[in-house]
């Protein structure tokens, strides 16, 4: 039976023994050749004949719209034969319901007011033959017809998409880069989701990315493709060494607002293992980055294998106050304190005392529910984020395998850190609970960023 590989193709594999004939398939009238001495040992083996090893074939076509029969045919010379006829009932397109139906797309594009040029830039190196065609008829099948395809140096439009040689774009991909930028004409980089592609083109392991974030793209370059850039940003930029050295850089130059991202898979990598920048050019990436913005942090190997580390240093003046609940459990007591004083004045002081305290700590932590055990840097790590200018209110995480430093909507009361200015700004009064809301409220309010680290573990008691 046929095997659908995406909405707009399906194949059909098996074998066949014949002497100057070729096979193929019959759909809506139109004979598709297929692909034929494909191995197949184990027919070679059932008939006991090794000189039929090479009996296999495979075909691929779009296939019908309606319900039809499609034939299986020999074809020689003189004549055809049909071997089988299979019935053919087209399944429910998945993806309909995401993108403007074909037959709408010139009349609906023509509403759009921006329609820019795209330069698709494709790097060749050895291609293969066979996917470098299957790459360029992906670029053919474009919806949307203002592209050229260039290299870097040759690029021309108003958009620049990247395409490494073996690798597809789904047919919408180009149409909903331009319905994005017509509806964030302000955004200077568009980025989608995307999947990959096995041996027989099916598509497999989608990747669905967050909207965009800065703390997970100075970790790793998640963004990956489809990405489009507008070409007035690229050419003030300085030279960049890879397209995660762009990123960094651009977001350097515009801030978190120039990015959007589709939240479709528009982007399909062909699985290979390619080479990618080492870990010396990440490094130099992360440090250029802290160079150009002045940021009081080193740069280390992240948690994951391709991941860096960006590590803010908080001073060693800066003092901290830690609020917890002395009832929850002895042990967690002896926790806290064996930590205490040892990299920094640390005071601990139980919860409902708060309001009546107000320590004039830098740093307030607030500990509310019991902790078996936390990792050496976990006071550190809280108090150098919650120190960042840009820092509304961190929090670390409770499973050693969270490894995605981020920005999130909002936080759990269960452990988090916060400056002290901006708990005076909302006020001390009321139950933690509150206190969060009005933090994280105060933190949309004035654009400050929500955060999780990976790098302060904290074990929560059953």
């Amino acid at each position: 039976m046929p095997v659908r590989i995406n909405p707009w193709e399906s194949y059909l594999r098996g074998w066949f023994i014949a002497k100057d004939q070729t096979v193929g398939i019959l759909v809506n009238g139109e004979f598709i050749p297929a692909a034929y001495g494909l191995p197949r040992p184990d027919v070679a083996s059932h008939f006991s004949d090794a000189d039929i090893t090479n009996c296999g074939f495979h075909v691929k076509f779009c296939p019908p719209r309606k319900k039809s029969r499609i034939k299986l045919v020999a074809q020689s010379k003189s004549k055809k034969s049909v071997l089988a006829e299979i019935e053919y009932v087209p399944e429910p397109d998945p993806e309909a319901a995401l993108f403007w139906p074909k037959d709408e797309v010139q009349r609906r594009l023509a509403e759009l007011p921006y329609q820019p040029s795209i330069s698709i830039v494709m790097s060749k190196n050895n291609p293969d033959r066979f996917l470098l065609d299957r790459c360029v008829q992906s670029i053919q099948k474009q919806h949307y017809p203002n592209w050229q395809l260039n290299t870097l140096d040759e690029a021309e439009g108003e958009l620049i998409v990247m395409l490494d040689q073996h690798d597809e774009l789904h047919p919408a991909a180009l149409l909903e880069l331009i319905r994005c930028l017509n509806a964030h004409s302000d955004c200077e980089v568009v980025y989608s989701d995307e999947d990959k592609l096995d041996v027989e083109d099916s598509r497999c392991d989608p990747i669905i990315k967050p909207d965009f974030d800065p703390e997970m793209l100075l970790a790793f370059n998640y963004i990956g493709r489809l990405a489009a850039f507008k070409r007035t940003t690229l050419e003030k930029l300085e030279e960049y060494s890879s397209e995660w050295d762009l990123l960094i850089r651009i977001l350097d130059k515009v801030g978190p607002g120039g990015f959007q991202h589709i939240p479709k898979i528009l982007y399909h990598r062909r699985i290979a293992v390619q080479p990618g920048p080492t870990h010396r050019a990440w490094e130099k990436t992360l440090t250029d980055h802290v160079i150009r913005t002045g940021k009081s942090a080193v740069v280390e190997p992240g948690i994951f294998e391709g991941s860096m580390r960006l590590k803010y240093v908080a001073p060693k003046e800066a003092q901290v106050a830690v609020f917890f609940n002395p009832e929850d459990d002895d042990f967690q007591l002896r926790t806290l304190r064996s930590v205490q004083n040892k990299r920094r004045q640390i005071s601990l002081y139980p919860l409902s005392e708060f309001a009546a305290q107000r320590p004039s700590a830098d740093v307030f932590v607030f500990i509310n529910r019991p902790l078996e055990s936390i990792n050496h840097f976990f006071f550190e790590e809280l108090t150098a984020q919650a120190l960042r200018a840009d820092c509304g209110l961190v929090t670390g995480v409770s499973n050693p395998n969270d490894n995605l430093p981020r920005s999130v909507d909002t936080i759990s009361a269960g452990f988090f850190a916060v400056r002290r200015e901006h708990v005076l700004n909302v006020g001390v009064a009321g139950p933690l609970d509150q206190l969060i809301e009005r933090l994280l409220s105060n933190a949309k309010q004035r654009g400050l960023r929500i955060l999780v680290t990976p790098y302060a573990v904290a074990q929560v008691m059953a």
